[in-house]
This record gives structure tokens, sequence and C-alpha cells, in this order.
């Protein structure tokens, strides 16, 4: 899968070409640069990611099982074999590089030598002997892992069938590492990944029964589940956290799909075409900015231009460097939060008092008695303070929204 990743100013592409080589281009608000190579031939897998200068940090496995480490771009371009398995006894998989603090660290799992079974392995790329160390050993033999950083914390995602189905995260930083289980099922589960959204991290995994897929939204704070109001023809699906809500996208036959979601509230929308049509392609994603969206993967469309799935339409936060902030929907936006702080009208209004007839008015006396107006009814007294509401999210008045009108399913 080709990577995406995001600076403060622009975005860097990762991909390769067949027969030609993996290469990175760059994406600003002049538009795409000239591709520049970085391995010049087929690869059997790849994996890049940034470090905390924006620098871009390549592994390049070639087809004869040598993998390279690639490095310093933009000054003097590095290349160094970090594994080598020219026999192909290890069959090295899920190789992917991440950075935590400033030092670039190798994942990657091995086969058993009894081919009954798989371990994950870690290496740091700094040490001039790094030693291999096995974090897991007891994967499955085919077996999909994600990784995913946040603040120099890297999750991966992997499953195992002991006893039954569990999808398992491990949490691993430069000093400590740790496992748990997060969901049991008796019941295969596949196709997950993972996004940070608030202050906790959402994963989106699949369930299968005999070709009758099932989607599911897991918050890993309290393992509560949500049943996803996808269909069972959807693809591919892919989180993603803007504007305090929680986007899904998914492809269905040749159409791309979104939704949005409140899951504070259990409250999902119902799918509608995306306004990003394909060719939209589906990109490992990475940025340190964690304020503008958060995703572990994006649908991104790469034509002209690049544009990514909802974020091109609804762009507030100047994510594309070539597209001018969208004004009129901060105005909406900052609309409805006005709305949501505001008291609600009452629903029950009371009747006007039909007036009596004119032979029933008394009539106006000729020295009428007044009598001062209290402080508190006097025209010229301002009125008491109202209790000041506390001000919500855009999450909050898209919630109110929603509860206002039968556009949105529970």
């Amino acid at each position: 899968m080709p990577f995406l990743f995001r600076t403060s100013t622009r975005f860097i592409i990762v991909d390769e070409k067949p027969r030609q080589g993996v290469f990175y281009q760059i994406y600003d608000k002049e538009g795409f640069l000239r591709p520049a190579l970085i391995h010049p031939s087929s690869a059997l897998t790849y994996s890049a990611t940034l470090d905390h200068h924006d620098n871009l940090h390549v592994v390049v496995q070639n087809t004869n099982h040598q993998t390279a480490y690639y490095h310093s771009f933009e000054t003097s371009p590095t290349k160094r074999t970090v594994l080598e398995d020219t026999k192909n006894m290890y069959q090295f998989e899920n190789m992917s590089i991440q950075i935590l603090g400033e030092t670039p660290h190798l994942f990657y799992t091995v086969i058993h030598p009894n081919g009954n079974g798989r371990s994950l392995v870690h290496q740091s790329l700094n040490a001039a002997s790094p030693m291999a160390t096995h974090l897991i050993t007891n994967l499955p033999l085919n077996c999909q892992l994600s990784y995913y950083v946040v603040e120099d914390t890297l999750y991966i995602l992997y499953p195992l069938y002991e006893e039954g189905y569990t999808l398992n995260c491990l949490t691993f930083t430069e000093n400590a590492y740790d496992s748990r289980t997060l969901v049991r099922s008796n019941i295969p589960i596949s196709d997950w990944n993972m996004c940070l959204h608030g202050q906790k991290l959402y994963v989106l995994f699949t369930t299968d029964t005999y070709g009758h897929p099932a989607f599911h939204l897991l918050d890993t704070l309290t393992l509560k589940d949500l049943a996803l109001p996808l269909p069972v023809t959807a693809t591919s699906p892919s989180l993603l956290s803007y504007l305090d809500c929680l986007w899904i996208h998914y492809k269905d036959g040749d159409k791309l799909y979104t939704l949005f979601g409140l899951p504070e509230q259990e409250m999902f929308s119902i799918p509608v075409i995306s306004s990003l049509q394909l060719p939209a392609t589906l990109y490992d994603y990475y940025s340190l900015d964690h304020n503008s969206f958060n995703a572990s993967k994006v649908y991104a469309n790469l034509m002209s231009t690049l544009r990514l799935a909802t974020l091109s339409s609804i762009d507030i936060k100047e994510i594309h460097p070539d597209l001018s902030p969208n004004l009129e929907l901060s105005l909406l936006l900052e609309g409805l939060s006005l709305v949501s702080r505001s008291p609600a009208p009452s629903r029950t209004s009371t009747p006007m008092p039909t007036p009596p007839p004119l032979s029933t008015i008394p009539p106006i006396p000729t020295a009428p008695t007044t009598s001062m107006p209290t402080p508190s009814s006097s025209p010229l007294s301002p009125p008491a303070p109202a209790a000041v509401p506390t001000v919500r999210s855009v999450a909050q008045a898209a919630k109110d929204f929603m509860q206002e009108g039968n556009f949105f399913e529970p």
C-alpha cells in the first residue's frame, strides 16, 4: 500500500511503479513536483515514515530478499543493508519502519523454523550491530499487522487464533512494551485500522460469518463495541477524525461512500456517496500534526491535484496547501455552535386570550392612581442576568442537529 505524509506546508507520497521502482513525490501549493527515485527496481515490499524534522525514512526489500534502509534524501541520500535473507528462509513480512523520539525502528515478522507460525521482531536502525528482539512469538502463519504512532508511542494491532479469534494491541515505546486483548470472537476478525479521536483510540474491524461481514467500532478505553450501519457489500473501510466527528469511508462497487458519527453518543449518519469519487486510492497516512485531523489510512485522489476524501470539501484547517480555507463552512459551524448554546424555545405556546367585548371595558379613570414600578419591572432597569450556558463543541452542535431532524439514524 502506498504512503501519504503531511507536514505543515506539503504532502509527501511514497509509491511504487511496476518495473520502475520505489519513488517519492512532493505536493505543495504549487502542485506536484517531479518524482524522485528511491529504489531503482521492483520491490517485494517497502515501508516509509517521517521523523520529527519532516525527513523521510524508507526501507525496501528487493527481489533478492535484501532489505535496505534509505534516509537523508534532501541532503546526501544514504543507503545501507539492514537485513539479508537471500535463501528466503525467514520469509520477512509485515515490514514497517517507525520513528520514536529520534530513533528509527524496524519491525517485521519471520516464519518459525517448523513453519507453523510467526514471530514479530524488532530492531533499532541506529545501532551499529542491531540486536533483534522477539516481541510476539505466537502469531498465525498468515496474518496482517497494522501500525499507528501517537506522540512517540507505537500501537500494533495483531490477531491470534489460539482460543477462538482475538484482536490484540501491542503498545511499544523506547523504554517498554506491553500487550492486551481488545476483542474476543467466535468468528474470524479482519480488516482493522485505528484512529485517535479526542483523547481515545478507536478501532474499526470486520467480523465475517460465511461471507456475511459485519462492521464494528471499538472504544479501546472502555472496550465498548458498537455496530456500524455499513452494508454487507462494503469493502476497505477506514476511520478519520475531523471537526469533533468520526468519519468512515468505504468502497461499494465502483463508488466511495462516507458517513460520520458521534461515538460517544452512539449515533451515526446514513451513508452517502462521497463527493470525491474513484479513482480514490487508500493510503497509509502519517503526520505529526494531530490537531487538524487524525487517521491511519485515508482515501485520496491524485490526478492533476491531491484531494483527500471528505476533507477537500470541508477544509477549514488549510489541510490542502493549494486550497483556500472554506470560510462559509466556518461561519456555518460557528452558527451551529451558537444555536447549541442558546436556550431551546418552548414547544407549547400559550394561546392569546380572547379580548372582552367593548361594553365590558371600564371607562378610563380621570385621576388614575399610578404605582411606581418595582426595580425588577422598571423598563430602565437591566434584566436579571441569565445563566451563561456552557460552551459546547461542534460535536454537541451536530448532536443537537441530529436530534432535531430525522435524517440521521441512532
